[in-house]
């Protein structure tokens, strides 16, 4: 069963969601909800920290599609605003890689890392050093 926590730190600017469990299309879509309500109860947010870590993904190609087009419409790219995945499993590593892919036409901003320090890494470089890369 999946489990979806989301934590908001205006301080810090990310918001953090932490999935664990087996995730189907519906868990993903009640997470990204439930990220929404939480970022809008809040300023200053400027990126998005997923931890999938301790999660598997049960997601065909064609729900990997569905979900990407689920996101760029109910969550559109915060000008700026970084999107990490931290995945250890690698066959959820390579699914969320695919997501990433489709996800790089309109949110250049994504990416996926098999380790939760060099996500947050980039996550902050941006804030840190005044750019993006």
């Amino acid at each position: 069963m999946a489990e979806i926590k989301i934590d908001v730190d205006s301080v810090g600017g990310i918001a953090i969601g932490v999935c664990t469990g087996t995730l189907r299309e519906s868990d993903i879509r009640y997470a990204v909800d439930q990220m929404i309500q939480a970022l809008n109860s809040v300023d200053n947010i400027e990126h998005m920290f997923w931890d999938l870590g301790d999660a598997s993904l049960d997601l065909s190609g064609g729900a990997v599609k569905s979900l990407v087009e689920y996101v760029g419409r109910v969550a559109p790219p915060a000008s700026g605003g970084k999107t990490a995945y931290f995945v250890k499993d690698n066959l959820s590593f390579a699914t969320m890689r695919m997501y990433a892919s489709y996800r790089w036409e309109k949110d250049p901003l994504v990416r996926v890392f098999s380790e939760r320090s060099t996500a947050f890494k980039w996550l902050l470089e941006e804030t840190i050093l005044g750019r993006t890369s």
